[in-house]
């Protein structure tokens, strides 16, 4: 037993001893082969330290074998540095051995040997110059990856890297950061163009690497010349004149293209981007038709060496002709023609031009088509005619575009003129008129006319039978020949003027003169008036005063003898005739015109005037109700009767303002109404019949109306119905009565909105209030008429400081 302890101690402790050293394996020794046969020199010391680790190396022995048993028995160790003798992988084996003890490990290393990566060298990057900031400076952007397949050869498991020095690529740093986009520069004093760059090939899956260069060329781009100055290429529209379309050769361009340059290749496009890119040219530059009438040509100049390229473009335009109407022949009119004449063919521009611009277009007038078509040979004006009638043709030029047509033609022919009133005497048609009129309006008298009465004046003396002689409504209708009046005509107006239009009797079949000699003249339609006397039979004046009789006839249109029963009055010829005493009065009126004479007798009386209010209105007249009673006459209402008031209406304006506005004929008071509602002025408290009071329409505040002139024209506002100021609360009131005439009652209705309370009062023909202050709510009331008389009245609505007053007839 023991003995067997023994032995398993010597056995553990000799185990102890043998490896006390360890040969720890290195990593694999890894090489490019720089000349691809796949060996190389190895420097083995460099792995000593991977094989010893933390022991140690002074107290160790290293070797290294190529085959284990030599590594096992210490022989035929390698030498150093060792080339390797199997191609591209070889294992050695490595012996550790304590220099002491003589104990030994051993490990393995594999010595590999990749293939050095071949580079190949690429032909130069070319590119042609970029407009860039200076145009033909030699720089441009280059993407200089689109080498890497060709250094690489395709291989996938190669990168390519750049630099701009060959030390920076030794060293592999520095490397361009972007070469899809680097711009060629000087380096180092180095020209920038051409340029040459440093190439790294790296084995990704090796970490071999390889050198070569890139040169890197700008090619200057053609120099033609520039857009601005080339000329466009235009043609005038005469092949189907309007479409705007025509056949062009563009190549016309190309000797101001090229600018001189040899080796050059030019080809046209409609498109820019199509030039750029070199595509769909226009196939024969030399027949193209344009598809709009100002189209814009693209035009590449490529150097035939490098495929550098610049674009130019020009504009091909096809001009509008003039544009073209019918000319209306020339026709000269001259008295007594022998058929020739001196013409200003310059008058016929403006025709021919139909309205284009005088300063851009140039006419010109020829013999014959051939000279207008060639331009030569242009008639100068004053032209006289060689034959009568004789062809005249027309040349228009653009003289923007030099474009023009000869496709016009007109006559001129000389014609026998036309006179008319050629003594220039007016020639006034006059006629009495045919009914007594009555409304004192001269101006709407009509008659009929028998126009042809007039020729032989119009004529003065021409032969008849060699004019026609027509009449017009307007002087326009007359040069026009329109709308010829009726030989027997009835005019629409008094005095009326009319137009006479004499032909030369060139008839073309409708009685229209052909040939357009005529002349115009005028003529003056009147109808006078029958004598009319619009006077009344019998006047009367007052003790001591007079009386003016007015006939309100013309004196310049009558004459006039006044006379009494003891025969003519003399001197007293005019219109008008003052009277003092009483008497029976006649006046005799003669027409100038030869209308006739009218006499008439007048009875002028004299009576006792009594005005006891001294207003202006004698008693007598006061007595508006005509019963005799002059204490019941109280028209505003303010118990003081009528023939003791100076201001019977109560408007503020006095009795004897209101009646004497105007001159009347009766010596006693005039009849006054300004508003026309049959209401004397001096009964009626709204003379001017605007809806406002005349006592409200005191605009200053003074008291009186008299003195209140808002728009300064000398009437005063209270006899002005459009002037209406001062009232805040104004508003028009509008009302209708119905049934109207009536007979017992008779309904008011509002036309607009009514909010506040309304007076109706009823007034007679004489102004006086025969129902008074009727009160009106809302929008309409029914009145009880059954108490008034038959006859006329007047209904007067009040609202606020607003007065309408409306006509009412009681049946």
């Amino acid at each position: 037993m023991k003995q067997k302890l023994l032995y398993l101690f010597l056995f553990l402790t000799i185990n102890t001893i043998s490896f006390a050293q360890v040969a720890n394996q290195p990593s694999d020794l890894v090489v490019c082969d720089d000349d691809n046969d796949g060996f190389s020199q190895f420097d083995l010391t460099i792995l000593d330290a991977q094989v010893l680790d933390s022991q140690d190396p002074t107290g160790f022995v290293l070797s290294y074998h190529v085959t284990l048993s030599d590594a096992n028995n210490g022989i035929n160790a390698l030498p150093i540095p060792y080339g390797n003798i199997t191609p591209w992988l070889q294992t050695i084996y490595i012996r550790l051995e304590d220099s002491v003890t003589g104990n030994f490990d051993t490990t393995l290393v594999n010595l590999i040997i990749n293939p050095f990566p071949q580079a190949i060298q690429p032909t130069s990057l070319n590119l042609c110059d970029d407009i860039g900031e200076v145009p033909g400076d030699g720089i441009t952007v280059f993407d200089l990856t689109v080498k890497d397949a060709e250094i690489t050869g395709g291989n996938a498991d190669w990168s390519v890297d750049y630099y701009e020095t060959n030390a920076d690529a030794q060293a592999q740093t520095n490397a361009i950061a972007n070469p899809t986009v680097y711009t060629n520069n000087s380096v180092n004093g180095s020209p920038a163009n051409p340029q040459t760059l440093f190439v790294v090939v790296t084995d990704t899956n090796t970490g071999c690497i390889n050198f070569t260069t890139l040169t890197i060329r700008v090619f200057p781009n053609p120099s033609p010349t520039p857009s601005e100055l080339l000329p466009d290429l235009v043609m005038c529209d005469e092949t189907n004149p309007g479409d705007g379309i025509e056949t062009f050769d563009l190549t016309e361009n190309e000797i101001w293209i090229i600018n001189g340059d040899v080796g050059h290749t030019v080809t046209y496009y409609t498109s820019e981007n199509n030039a750029l890119s070199g595509s769909n040219s226009i196939s024969d530059p030399t027949q193209f038709t344009n598809t709009v009438s100002t189209q814009t040509i693209y035009a590449r100049m490529e150097r035939n060496t490098t495929g550098c390229f610049a674009v130019v473009d020009f504009d091909i335009t096809v001009y509008s002709l003039p544009e073209v109407v019918a000319i209306n022949d020339f026709i000269l009119c001259e008295l007594y023609t022998d058929g020739f004449a001196n013409f200003n063919l310059a008058l016929k521009d403006v025709e021919v031009l139909n309205g284009q611009d005088s300063s851009q277009f140039d006419v010109n007038y020829y013999m014959t088509i051939a000279d207008a078509e060639s331009g030569t040979n242009a008639l100068l004006s004053p032209y006289t005619n060689l034959t009568n009638p004789q062809q005249i043709f027309v040349t228009i030029t653009n003289t923007s575009t030099g474009c023009s047509i000869s496709t016009q033609s007109f006559n001129i022919e000389v014609n026998e003129a036309a006179q008319a009133n050629s003594d220039f005497e007016t020639i006034i048609y006059e006629q009495c008129d045919d009914n007594m009129e009555t409304d004192g309006d001269p101006t709407n008298d009509s008659i009929q006319f028998d126009l042809t009465t007039q020729d032989a004046q119009v004529l003065d003396g021409q032969n008849p039978t060699d004019y026609i002689v027509t009449y017009y409504a307007t002087e326009i209708d007359a040069n026009f020949g329109i709308n010829p009046l009726p030989i027997l005509y009835s005019n629409v107006v008094n005095p009326q003027v009319i137009y006479v239009r004499v032909d030369n009797n060139t008839e073309n079949g409708s009685g229209i003169d052909s040939s357009l000699c005529y002349a115009t003249t005028d003529v003056t339609l009147q109808v006078n008036p029958l004598p009319f006397l619009n006077i009344d039979d019998s006047y009367s004046f007052c003790i001591g005063e007079s009386v003016t009789i007015d006939t309100g006839l013309n004196a310049s249109d009558y004459s006039f003898q006044w006379a009494t029963d003891n025969g003519p009055i003399p001197g007293e010829t005019q219109s008008s005739l003052t009277v003092s005493e009483p008497g029976f009065y006649y006046i005799t009126v003669v027409a100038f015109s030869g209308c006739g004479t009218v006499s008439t007798m007048i009875n002028v009386e004299e009576m006792v005037c009594t005005d006891t209010d001294s207003d202006g209105v004698i008693d007598a007249d006061e007595d508006i109700n005509e019963n005799g009673n002059l204490e019941d006459d109280d028209t505003d209402g303010d118990d003081i009767p009528n023939y003791l008031d100076d201001d019977d209406d109560g408007d503020g304006v006095d009795t004897i303002i209101e009646i004497s506005i105007e001159l009347g004929r009766n010596a006693i008071h005039p009849f006054v109404d300004t508003d026309g509602d049959d209401i004397e002025n001096y009964l009626d408290d709204d003379d001017d019949g605007d809806g406002i009071l005349t006592v409200d329409e005191d605009y200053n505040n003074n008291g009186d109306p008299t003195d209140d002139d808002t728009n300064t024209n000398g009437i005063p506002d209270y006899l002005e119905n459009d002037v209406a100021l001062g009232v805040d609360d104004y508003s028009v009131v509008n009302f209708k009565l119905f049934p109207n005439p009536a007979k017992n009652t008779v309904s008011i209705q509002l036309t607009t909105s009514n909010l506040e309370t309304g007076k109706i009062n009823i007034i007679d023909i004489q102004g006086k209030t025969i129902l008074k202050d009727i009160t009106l709510l809302g929008q309409s009331s029914t009145l009880d008429i059954s108490s008034l008389e038959s006859g006329l009245y007047f209904v007067k609505l009040t609202i606020n400081n607003a007065a309408t007053i409306e006509k009412l007839i009681v049946n």
